[in-house]
């Protein structure tokens, strides 16, 4: 028991003085890989920026004193019906409307991609994201998203009970790539990378370099040793 604990101790000490005789190999690979990770994040990839809209869904015709629409049994109805609403904003008949609308040159797929529709934490409100790289355009089409699904609400459920709670401004702050979290991410890969390079060159060098290294591999007992000197 107590040998094979030596001879664990052993060869983690031989693990870690590898990697402190090629520690380069190990902070090159981790640089190399930041630097292509920066290169990615920062001028490759295109930045996505997102807009939103908020929609609610809400009983027309019944009203409070004050105009303050206020019915349990009407909230619960409307927190069911927006989830069912906002299958209609991810309709293809939506998406086509929009797109003739604003002249897109995409396909109901393609605009229904860069669409989000959920229901805000099991509400009558609905969100709907859209993510473009550009923003402008981004807030464009959530806006004509949430006009054009009015209109086919009414169309369809022969009732307007459907308003714009907050409508979709432009936001300049992209929201991918993270590029810290990216950063952060090629610096560990590189040191794994890295890693692994010092022990699979380790692993393959068969040369005999330390007395160690002739007790090893060759089953032979060192006689002397020439120690090197600097000139």
């Amino acid at each position: 028991m107590e040998n094979n604990q030596i001879e664990q101790e052993l060869d983690l000490r031989e693990l870690l003085h590898i990697l402190r005789r090629r520690w380069w190999m190990v902070a090159l690979s981790m640089f190399l890989v930041i630097l292509l990770t920066v290169v990615y994040s920062f001028f490759i990839v295109t930045p996505m920026y997102q807009s939103s809209t908020t929609m609610m869904v809400g009983s027309s015709g019944q009203s409070l004193p004050g105009g303050l629409n206020f019915d349990l049994s009407d909230l619960t109805a409307n927190r069911n019906l927006a989830e069912t609403y906002s299958v209609i904003v991810d309709s293809r008949r939506v998406a086509n409307q929009v797109i003739d609308q604003m002249a897109l040159e995409l396909g109901p797929g393609a605009l229904n991609a860069q669409v989000n529709v959920s229901q805000v934490r099991s509400t009558e409100f609905i969100e709907i994201t859209v993510t473009d790289p550009d923003p402008e355009l981004a807030a464009e089409i959530a806006n004509t998203i949430g006009s054009v699904f009015q209109e086919t609400v009414i169309d369809i459920m022969q009732v307007d009970n459907v308003s714009i709670l907050d409508e979709a401004i432009v936001r300049n702050s992209h929201v991918s790539p993270n590029e810290p979290l990216n950063i952060a991410i090629g610096a560990v890969l590189g040191i794994m990378l890295g890693v692994f390079i010092v022990f699979a060159r380790e692993y393959l060098d068969n040369t005999v370099k330390t007395k160690e290294d002739v007790d090893r591999q060759l089953g032979l007992p060192v006689i002397a040793s020439i120690p090197y000197m600097e000139k």
